[in-house]
């Protein structure tokens, strides 16, 4: 157990470490279509005829419906494709999420498709917002930082805080005082 705040900071930033070090190794991953990762829209703007015959996912704003037309974007770089065999209603201005076969001629064949209206990131971020005021708001009500040993302690020690009695009787202990 972490007892010391020397221990627990070293513990922090060797978790820190680990989660920087892991995301720099999946963004070096190149993509692998026999492991579900195929390739996107940044490789398509780099080397399009590379990937013809290729499954790859395509994110996109729709800038035409008939033929459905999306204008991708990646590093520094934008590209109009067409899409075709798409079952998805569709508008201009949405945001369209494509999975399929990269054809010839600036084309993807959609194999699933689905829409993105233009609040959809705005709700997401929002209910994220929410959430995580919520989750804080709770954790400042029933818990205090405890500076001396850098902890997490429950307010009014461990008896008074909400669900404790409940988690000792799961995990099979009895409350010492019965």
């Amino acid at each position: 157990m972490l007892t010391t705040p020397r221990s627990r900071v070293a513990a922090v930033f060797a978790l820190l470490s680990l989660l920087f070090g892991l995301c720099v190794w999946y963004g070096a991953l190149a993509p692998a279509p026999e492991l579900g990762a195929h390739p996107d829209q940044e490789d398509l703007l780099g080397q399009y005829d590379a990937y013809v015959g290729d499954r790859a996912t395509l994110t996109g704003q729709v800038v035409d419906t008939d033929p459905v037309t999306v204008v991708v974007t990646g590093a520094g770089d934008s590209r109009q494709l067409t899409v075709t065999d798409l079952s998805t209603p569709v508008r201009e201005g949405e945001t369209l999420w494509v999975f399929g076969v990269v054809e010839p001629g600036r084309t993807v064949r959609a194999e699933n498709a689905f829409t993105v209206g233009s609040g959809g990131t705005r709700y997401a971020l929002s209910a994220s917002l929410l959430a995580g005021l919520w989750v804080l708001a709770r954790l400042a009500r029933q818990w205090r930082f405890d500076a001396e040993g850098w902890a997490l302690e429950p307010r009014g020690g461990e008896r008074d805080a909400p669900g404790f009695g409940r988690l000792r009787t799961l995990a099979g202990r009895e409350d010492e005082d019965a």
